[in-house]
Formats: C-alpha cells, structure tokens, sequence
C-alpha cells in the first residue's frame, strides 16, 4: 500500500496461514500495517484436498495418524449428499492445534507440551460447499466462506460424518475479500523490488468494503490534528476519509452529524 519499497519499512501481514497451506495472504507495508484489522475481516474461499480414511491430531498431514479405517464403501454421491449439512451458520470447534489463545497461550502451544486442550465451538458461516472431484482417497472441495473458518476443522468433522475420517493433504486460499490469487505475487518474486512494486496496491484501491469520503483541503487539515469534522451523510461502521488526491487521511466514526477520527495518516506514507 505504499508508492516504493524500503527495506526499513515495517511490514505485517492480514491474517494467517496454516503452515501446510498456501495461497492468498495479505501483507501490509509501512502505515498500512495500521489497516490490517479492515482488510483481514472479510470472506474467504479455498480449494482443499482432504484425505479420507485417517484422522490425524492436528487435522492435516502434518499431524500423527490417530486412526485410520477403509473407504471402498464411499463415494462421491455420499459426500454431495452430507454437504449441505455444513453449508450456513454452523457452530465449529477450533482445531487443538490452532493460534486462538486459552489462558494467554496459543492452542497449539499447549497442544505441543502435551497438555489436555478443549475448545469452545465458534459460530461460523459457510455460503458455498462443493464437490469437485473425487479420486478415493482424495476429495477436492471448493469452500466459500466467512471469516474464522477453520476448514481443517469442516474437513474432520466432513469425515466423522462420513464415518471414516479424514484429514487435509492440501489447502489453498483463493481469494481474502476482494484480493485474489491471480493477482497475487509468489515468494519467489517479493525480494525482486520491481516486481514487488508492480503489486502494490493503494488503500482507495483496498478498502473498497467500506464507505469514503473525500475531505477538503480545510477539513483535511483538521483531521490531521485529530479534530472532527462536519457531515451531515450518515454512516454506519468505519469511514475511510480521503484528501482530495484520494491519498488515506483517516479512518473516522460517524456521530451526530461530525466524523470523528480513530486512526489519522500524516506522513504521507499512505498513497
């Protein structure tokens, strides 16, 4: 989200990856990096293999077996016919072997140490679940979904239902919101700067999931300053505020006719 890349510049990223996964993963530069929260909160999708047949400690094949039974019997009528039973608002239970914290440790922190770990199910949202092949033991699924989807939990849980277990072998972000896997850059190429900079994208450009407001040169001044400025639109949630090159100032919160800034950019680093 910046004009030119600089060693210095602090960097962090929107949201994580399993470690067996690949794919879409947003990464913020510089005073972006105080964006991460707008970016990060948004649906996702994957495409996923899951290896039916054994179970695994971590939900995927990086873990241990715990168990494994036949799947002659399976097919892919089977599993079309279970899916619509995890597609909508479900309640999900968190992998053991996950970062959500339990006491200001990571799961799998404790999970690792071999401490006993429970955890909580979590209200999740899958919009769109489906089969795209099947080469027993292999299944490809194509999920969409809302953020704080486990998938290797919908991919154990798939293969409890089923009756015969399973484990992801492979997973892949498609898209994170508006960000796309074919308009992303592989690792191979971030050290390359030109190549980097050709993918640097501008908050007017990212933030597009949010309402904006272009300031005057006066109103922008006073955002700067951390004072409030009048509107008489209203919204609802975060304001992304833009001067009048559509460079970020703020991110505000209408209320009562004023927009009232949370997070101000003067350094011009976001452009």
């Amino acid at each position: 989200m910046l004009r030119g890349v600089d060693r210095k510049l602090k960097v962090g990223h929107a949201g994580t990856l399993d470690p067996l996964a690949d794919g879409v993963l947003i990464v913020c530069l510089g005073s972006a990096t105080r964006l991460s929260d707008y970016v990060m909160h948004a649906d996702k999708g994957y495409q996923v293999v899951a290896r039916l047949g054994q179970t695994t400690d971590t939900y995927d094949a990086d873990g241990t077996v715990l168990d494994e039974r036949p799947i002659d019997h399976v097919t892919a009528r089977d599993i079309t016919a279970l899916l619509p039973e995890f597609t909508g608002a479900l309640m999900q239970h968190p992998p053991a072997y996950s970062a959500i914290k339990q006491d200001g440790r990571k799961l799998y922190e404790l999970a690792r140490s071999g401490q006993a770990v429970k955890t909580e199910p979590r209200a999740v949202q899958i919009d769109k679940l489906e089969l795209v092949a099947f080469d027993s033991p292999h299944a490809m699924l194509n999920v969409q979904c809302g953020p704080g989807t486990y998938i290797r939990s919908l991919v154990h849980d798939l293969g409890q239902r089923l009756g015969v277990g399973a484990h992801v072998l492979s997973l892949t972000r498609t898209y994170s919101g508006r960000f796309r896997l074919r308009d992303s850059i592989s690792l191979e190429h971030v050290s390359d700067p030109s190549e980097l900079a050709a993918h640097v994208i501008a908050p007017v450009d990212a933030l597009t999931a949010y309402p904006r407001v272009q300031a005057s040169p006066t109103d922008a001044a006073d955002l700067a300053y951390g004072r409030s400025i009048a509107c008489v639109e209203a919204f609802t949630g975060p304001v992304m505020v833009y001067d009048e090159a559509w460079q970020l100032i703020a991110v505000a919160e209408w209320q009562d006719q004023r927009l009232n800034p949370r997070k101000v950019f003067i350094d011009g680093a976001l452009s």
